[in-house]
């Protein structure tokens, strides 16, 4: 019962005044909740993720607001962060998506662009970077935004099917 008044409340100030959400898939709890706060002091809409299996299952949850951007962590317990974003370009979700690696990583930092990946950052990540490297990914992003479900701002609170409508 609580659980669902609070996500209508969610969805409700989402609808309000659409900020942009960013999936936050990083198993550094730490690091994580230090991310999430940040973000959300920077306007962002955040839910985060320890798992890339967490993360999918976020992405397919029709009760979560889409994500306009996705922070992934490259090492996560389940598979890498370019399995997930693999997964969401097979399934039509092509939000923007910024790899997290550590210096020594740098080449899996290519092969994530080779990938698809819109940017990466090398940790320990320096904040006014990682915004400005957010900020570019949105600004570059396709307009249809990151679920298959979810559809234009104006017409955001009805569910309607991609397929249809301006693009």
């Amino acid at each position: 019962g609580k659980r669902f008044i609070k996500l209508l409340m969610l969805q409700q100030t989402e609808r309000k005044d659409r900020m942009t959400h960013i999936l936050l898939v990083e198993d550094d709890l730490t690091f994580g909740t230090m991310m999430q706060t940040w973000l959300k002091k920077k306007g962002f809409g955040v839910s985060k993720a320890t798992s890339v299996g967490a993360a999918a299952r976020l992405l397919l949850d029709e009760d979560t607001p889409g994500a306009d951007l996705v922070l992934s962590d490259l090492r996560l317990p389940d598979h890498d962060g370019l399995f997930l974003l693999a997964w969401m370009r097979k399934r039509g979700m092509d939000a923007p998506f910024i790899v997290m690696t550590n210096y020594a990583e740098v080449q899996n930092a290519v092969l994530a662009m080779k990938s698809g990946a819109a940017d990466y950052i090398a940790k320990p990540v320096q904040p006014d970077i990682l915004l400005q490297k957010i900020n570019d990914a949105l600004a570059n992003a396709p307009a249809t935004g990151g679920q298959p479900h979810v559809t234009t701002p104006q017409k955001q609170g009805q569910h309607t099917d991609r397929t249809g409508g301006a693009n």
